[in-house]
């Protein structure tokens, strides 16, 4: 969990070999998250600290932050691919938990081939995707993402330290949003925010946004404020 004097608790036990489209959007809505074949939220009984969060495409305006780091990245491409495994990938994955677990006390989670496919590949159906940049003719950075019926559901992101001055993480999700627009989708679902963890709430500086009301079941409307 985000707090040391609390245990985390999670609904996770739902796992689809091949989730509908329709189904996986109707998750997202109502605060669910995806790795692989697994979809879970929070389920805290005394605590709803967990926020979702979504931001709103349309009316959108870069920061003049958001503006400069676009600049910065006006020699990055990327590329948009149905997801799959490759050894430079898990190398770069290693590389970016290694500087995390140096920096900021990570916990390595000993990612492999087998973890790496279960976590990122399986499960995409038709609407998972990765997002791949590059930069000097190498490979940076690898965004993984949902395009669903309305939104971009943000999974995970992760990037070579060395870019760290290209701030690629901040850029993947500019580029979600440019995606997203061209899609004509209105939402980029981003998660959770807990207010009491700062490295959570840089989500709220991509303005406007919403919040999810509350825990609604899969039988009751979601409505974002």
């Amino acid at each position: 969990g985000y707090f040391e004097q609390k245990e985390a608790v999670s609904v996770n036990n739902i796992f689809i070999d091949q989730c509908p489209t329709f189904f996986a959007d109707m998750l997202m809505r109502r605060g669910w998250r995806r790795f692989g074949k697994g979809y879970f939220r929070p389920m805290c009984p005394d605590c709803e600290k967990c926020e979702s969060i979504r931001g709103c495409v349309d009316d959108f305006r870069p920061s003049k932050t958001f503006r400069n780091i676009q600049n910065r990245n006006a020699d990055t491409l990327y590329s948009l691919h149905p997801p799959i495994y490759s050894e430079e990938k898990l190398m770069l994955h290693h590389k970016y938990h290694k500087e995390r677990s140096e920096s900021r006390g990570w916990k390595l989670n000993g990612m492999d081939e087998e973890k790496y496919n279960k976590m990122f590949v399986e499960g995409a159906g038709d609407f998972g995707y990765e997002v791949r940049y590059f930069r000097d003719a190498k490979l940076i950075g690898v965004d993984y993402i949902d395009i669903l019926g309305d939104g971009i559901s943000s999974i995970y992101f992760f990037s070579d330290p060395d870019y760290a001055h290209l701030s690629i993480g901040t850029y993947s999700l500019l580029t979600q949003i440019k995606i997203a627009k061209e899609l004509g989708l209105k939402y980029i679902y981003l998660g959770y925010i807990v207010r009491e963890n700062a490295s959570l709430m840089y989500k709220l500086k991509y303005k406007p946004h919403e919040l999810l009301d509350g825990r609604p079941t899969n039988e009751e409307e979601a409505i974002w404020n």
